[in-house]
């Protein structure tokens, strides 16, 4: 087998495994759809009764942020008001922002795995190095959405040791705006927090063109 046929090999088996695990192990299953019934709610509350019933809060914190994340990426950023609520502050923004990691590594190693090879000649190596920080850009500008925008470096070749915690970065702003500005009540961030993020993409992508065309 090639070598870039070797390197595909466990994002091409992830779907269908996944999928078997969910036919054929009625736990597994159960587990998943637990996982998305939190969320479902759209109360902080039920996120705070399940990281205190856990048996590692930490953990737990961690686990629904890189969920969140990584598949429910429209939804309001209730896992780090919970995790406030449980842990404090900056030890939430913290742990979310790991979870947040993680999400971007499973987009980016996915689409690295199944989509890289056919995007990433030899013509095409000048692409890589500002996918990155045009994706990171996008994620400040539509905030969740940090560990999808991964699959765009991941597709287009660029290291993982710099797009992944820079992508993961981007979803900084609204994690520690959500942690001290929102309440158990209300994700929504007020203006003119709401446009913290976004104007940050904005700027990033303005300060990118202009530096490229100089």
């Amino acid at each position: 087998m090639k070598r870039f046929h070797l390197s595909r090999l466990p994002a091409l088996l992830l779907l269908p495994g996944a999928a078997l695990l969910f036919l054929l192990c009625p736990p597994a299953a159960n587990r998943v759809k637990g996982m998305f019934m939190l969320f479902q709610q759209r109360s902080a509350h039920v996120l705070i009764g399940y990281i205190q019933s856990s048996g590692c809060a930490p953990l737990a914190a961690v686990l629904l942020a890189a969920w969140q994340g990584a598949f429910l990426p429209w939804q309001p950023c209730r896992t780090v008001i919970a995790a406030a609520a449980v842990l404090g502050k900056p030890l939430a923004v913290l742990l979310c922002l790991a979870g947040q990691l993680l999400a971007c590594g499973f987009w980016y190693f996915l689409s690295r795995g199944l989509v890289s090879p056919f995007f990433t000649g030899d013509g095409k190596a000048g692409r890589r190095r500002p996918a990155a920080w045009y994706a990171a850009a996008a994620g400040l500008f539509v905030p969740g959405w940090a560990a999808p925008l991964s699959a765009v470096p991941g597709a287009l070749g660029a290291r993982a040791r710099t797009a992944v915690p820079l992508l993961a970065l981007a979803a900084l702003p609204r994690l520690a705006l959500t942690a001290c500005l929102c309440s158990q009540m209300s994700a929504a961030l007020p203006f003119p927090w709401s446009w913290v993020s976004p104007g940050a993409g904005c700027i990033a992508v303005l300060t990118s063109v202009w530096a490229r065309r100089r």
